[in-house]
Order: structure tokens, then sequence, then C-alpha cells
């Protein structure tokens, strides 16, 4: 079974993990450079030290973004305008 490498960390170590993680808007691979320590890693630290309530407000904030849809500038008059816009934007 791998070991975790929090384990490995002491506690001035872990103070710093919790405070990059809560500051970055993309954490994971700076930690994972800095640290050697993955998302899942990560995740179960915070969500150890971290309130229910934070631990949420932290996880949806790091949360994966939805691409955002094509600007309309690209319309093509010739295709039928209702089915191109539906299936560009999806």
């Amino acid at each position: 079974m791998k070991k975790s490498k929090i384990v490995e960390l002491d506690n001035e170590q872990i103070e710093k993990v919790i405070k990059i993680a809560l500051e970055e808007k993309k954490p994971f691979e700076l930690l994972k450079k800095e640290y050697g320590i993955n998302e899942k890693e990560v995740s179960d630290l915070m969500q150890k030290k971290l309130s229910p309530d934070n631990y949420t407000l932290w996880k949806k904030k790091n949360a994966p973004k939805k691409p955002k849809p094509l600007s309309r500038d690209n319309f093509d008059d010739d295709l039928d305008g209702k089915y191109y816009i539906k299936n560009k934007l999806d």
C-alpha cells in the first residue's frame, strides 16, 4: 500500500500547505511541485483541518470551471439560426 506524503510532513509544513491551498486559485499544481502531494491528499488534509462550511467554500472555489460559450460574432447567416446556435454553444 502506498504511504501518504502528508504523514511525512511536519506541522509547520502542513500549515504552509493549508495557507497555499487557501490563497491560490490553482494550488494543486504548486503543491504537487513543492511538496509532492496530489489533489486527493490536499483535499483530505483540508477536510480534516477546516470546518465543514469553510471546506465546502474552498472546494467550490477550486472546482474546475465550465468554459465560456463562444460569442455570437462568428454566426453564419447561411445556416439555420436556432439549430446552429444551439449546437455551437453545447
